[in-house]
């Protein structure tokens, strides 16, 4: 079991609650538990690190999670600089990342960039 910390982000096409239901029901077919919700109304090309999410990786909110979870590479970020830099921060702190519509699909992208 991984202590998922669960990003929803607003889509045009997918609200945040729609996307936090699948979240919840995912969490739970994989045995997983959602510890904390980041819910953010931001530019797409925002950086995740001047977001809410940001709360997360510093103090005592950082133990409390395992792995960093969206429904899709979007709503994790849309900046291949951005996505590079959470993946970075995420295995430099020992932290998973992973969309649940897509699976690691993005990590293509990431290992073009070496």
């Amino acid at each position: 079991m991984a202590r998922i910390l669960a990003r929803a982000r607003s889509v045009q096409l997918r609200s945040i609650g729609s996307q936090q239901m699948r979240l919840a029901e995912w969490a739970t077919e994989q045995g997983h538990e959602i510890v904390g919700w980041v819910e953010d109304e931001v530019e797409p090309n925002h950086d995740p690190f001047e977001t809410s999410l940001a709360e997360w990786f510093t103090g005592s909110r950082i133990g409390l999670w395992d792995r960093l979870v969206a429904c899709t590479t979007w709503g994790l970020t849309t900046s291949d600089e951005h996505m590079i830099r959470l993946d970075t921060w995420c295995r430099a702190h020992d932290k998973g990342m992973e969309t649940i519509l897509e699976g690691d699909a993005w990590r293509a992208t990431l290992d073009a960039f070496g």
